[in-house]
């Protein structure tokens, strides 16, 4: 290539045919304010910990199940870390409530039809467009909490029927092993302190399944941390 770039007929025809593609190919604004330099790919890897980025943390309440693409490890906190091998499946009973991390992306795995809101409802959120300004607590999206409760419910009922979890999530974890289960509240936690987070029951079945529901209240059957003492 060196050698046919000396030739100065050559490099000079090169050289006009490059400032006739610059003149007629358009440039965007990136790359005008980039001075024409390259644009760069983007590395969404973590080369450190070899992470990709995930989702925010999100607060699930069962009934409902989770499905991961294959068998994996996954760090379950119920408070307390627990042992559970490899998982692909995780069922959460009625009333269980996990925070779940390290997620690149989560899909429901059936099609669910999605409750009515009432027409009350849909009246007011019209009469509030054609006034211009929302009428008070309408900013804690009533029709979402709505539509969520009687979701909650249809789910209750479709696992006491004996029938497969309504609500059945996809799970990709960031990375192979980095999915995080831990136990929580339901509902928001308080930002002047942390209770103590439920203890939940676990339950290993078969084909990597792991069941976690809700320990009853005065249980007996409590496991004694070893070492600590601690109930």
């Amino acid at each position: 290539m060196r050698g046919e770039l000396s030739n100065p007929t050559l490099g000079l025809f090169l050289l006009q045919a490059k400032q006739q593609a610059e003149k007629t190919t358009p440039r965007s604004e990136d790359e005008k304010n980039s001075g024409g330099a390259e644009l760069v790919t983007q590395d969404w890897w973590d080369r450190t910990g070899d992470h990709r980025l995930s989702l925010p943390e999100v607060t699930l309440t069962g009934p409902l199940e989770l499905v991961l693409p294959q068998r994996q490890p996954v760090s379950m906190f119920l408070p307390h870390a627990a042992d559970v091998g490899l998982v692909q499946r995780v069922v959460l009973d009625t009333g269980a409530t996990v925070r779940v991390a390290h997620m690149r992306s989560i899909t429901l795995r059936r099609p669910v039809t999605l409750p009515n809101l009432p027409g009350q409802y849909l009246a007011e959120v019209y009469a509030h467009a054609k006034l211009g300004e929302p009428e008070m607590g309408f900013h804690y999206a009533p029709g979402i909490l709505f539509m969520s409760q009687k979701l909650r419910e249809m789910a209750e009922n479709s696992t006491k029927n004996g029938r497969l979890p309504l609500l059945s999530f996809e799970i990709e974890p960031a990375s192979h092993g980095s999915l995080s289960i831990t136990s929580s509240e339901e509902g928001p936690q308080s930002s002047h302190g942390e209770s103590a987070a439920p203890r939940l029951k676990i339950k290993k079945g078969n084909d990597a399944t792991v069941e976690l529901s809700v320990r009853p209240v005065g249980s007996k059957n409590v496991r004694v941390l070893e070492g600590a003492g601690v109930r």
